[in-house]
């Protein structure tokens, strides 16, 4: 549209300094909604696509700019450093390229995955902007003195090209840095490991068999098929949690309905999260005879319900 075209025109410089405005998704969306929204504006702001001839350099121009936006928000390491860009980086340097360049951006991470646009490197810190929502991802944590997951390395880029058009964000973790993801989060005993995983609310996660093939078609079979059945899950099964001792007396002990309660000490720890995802299997299995719900003990008001009344055994305990 006219209107648009010289609107974006006239904002020209916006693709480096707000690239989530320019393409205009959520600072949390996924890889899958930004492709999808920078796709869908190359082709209305194409300058191929303009009969108008003096509208062409300013649709130019408004092109050029969504691209932009995309060189940074389409590479997970970029988008990384942009969304970190902020306090005393953001005053003193004015675009995410000036700060690559003259800034912390100039120090490189040694991973196996860096450059890598179909793949988003996963830390602590970024975990819960990324894995969040109704997302869904394919993990692999690895060790880089490992030798088996760097002959791994060009079979994890394949899968993610073959996922890059499914409802699944592909990720990697260098267990190296990332301790608290490997060792806490998930227990990873050895390496590569492959897991599919959802966000801490809904808690899912299954990891892919170490006696399994991990060869790329099998691999993409399997996280499709397990993807499927999450995605029903999230629309069918209704899994309560419960965070304070109010909620819980109101809605568990002074209801006539039946509940089956998972207490977690947490919900990243892996068998937190394999209770989880059998809770919602179970919610949907049971939907109209009773309802299910999670107690997370790590709260610090459900710690008296769990250990004093319930008496629970001491953390850390299994679900």
């Amino acid at each position: 549209p006219e209107e648009e075209i010289r609107k974006r025109a006239a904002e020209a410089g916006n693709g480096e300094k707000d690239p989530y405005g320019v393409l205009g998704v959520e600072k949390d969306a996924q890889m899958t909604a930004i492709r999808k929204a920078y796709r869908k504006l190359s082709l209305s702001l194409h300058p191929d696509k303009v009969s108008n001839p003096s509208l062409k350099p300013l649709a130019q121009t408004a092109f050029m700019d969504v691209v932009a936006a995309y060189e940074i928000l389409g590479d997970p390491e970029k988008r990384a450093s942009y969304d970190d860009m902020g306090g005393d980086d953001q005053a003193q340097f004015n675009t995410y390229w000036e700060w690559m360049e003259y800034g912390k951006g100039r120090t490189e991470a040694k991973d196996f995955y860096n450059g890598e646009t179909l793949i988003s490197k996963l830390t602590e810190k970024l975990w819960p902007r990324r894995v969040s929502g109704d997302s869904i991802w394919l993990v692999e944590f690895y060790a880089p003195w490992c030798t088996a997951c760097g002959h791994y390395v060009q079979h994890y880029k394949k899968i993610a090209k073959q996922l890059e058009n499914d409802d699944i964000e592909v990720g990697a973790v260098n267990c190296e840095k990332e301790k608290v993801i490997c060792g806490e989060w998930f227990t990873v005993g050895s390496y590569p490991t492959v897991m599919l995983v959802g966000s801490a609310e809904r808690g899912t996660q299954q990891m892919y068999s170490q006696k399994k093939d991990k060869g790329v078609d099998s691999i993409v079979e399997w996280s499709r098929l397990i993807a499927s059945e999450w995605k029903w899950l999230y629309s069918q099964a209704k899994m309560d949690t419960f965070k304070t001792v109010e909620s819980y007396t109101e809605h568990v002990l002074g209801s006539t309905d039946m509940w089956f309660i998972i207490f977690t000490d947490g919900v990243h720890c892996g068998p937190c999260r394999t209770a989880m995802t059998n809770g919602l299997r179970l919610s949907a299995g049971v939907a109209g005879l009773a309802q299910v719900g999670v107690v997370d003990c790590e709260e610090p008001d459900m710690s008296d319900l769990c250990y004093t009344t319930l008496q629970l055994p001491a953390p850390p305990h299994q679900p």
